[in-house]
């Protein structure tokens, strides 16, 4: 089986496609930049994008609450899963949340 890659086009270096996140809008299935290029980004613009985030809640209240009542079951079925696979890392982060 022949490894992919794909060159990130944020620090142009090719690298195997389990280095990006999957996009459903793109031809090949992945992003565009590198899971290492985006969390530099995000870690960057942290308060910029928080604030982009909080202003489109506020002016898609609507469709947000339809979405959430339409998907309720799976979210809550998503939420378990991960605390269910998650525990014993979550017990710990809210010891050290207590103390």
């Amino acid at each position: 089986m022949e490894k992919k890659c794909k060159k990130c086009k944020k620090c142009n270096v090719v690298k195997d496609v389990s280095e990006f996140y999957k996009a459903k809008t793109t031809k090949d299935g992945f992003g565009s930049g590198c899971k290492s290029c985006l969390k530099k980004y995000y870690k960057a613009n942290k308060e910029k994008l928080k604030l982009k985030s909080k202003e489109y809640y506020k002016h898609n209240k609507d469709k947000a609450k339809e979405y959430y009542k339409a998907n309720k079951e799976s979210l809550a079925n998503k939420i378990s899963e991960y605390y269910k696979a998650n525990k014993e890392s979550l017990a710990i982060k809210s010891i050290e949340y207590r103390i």
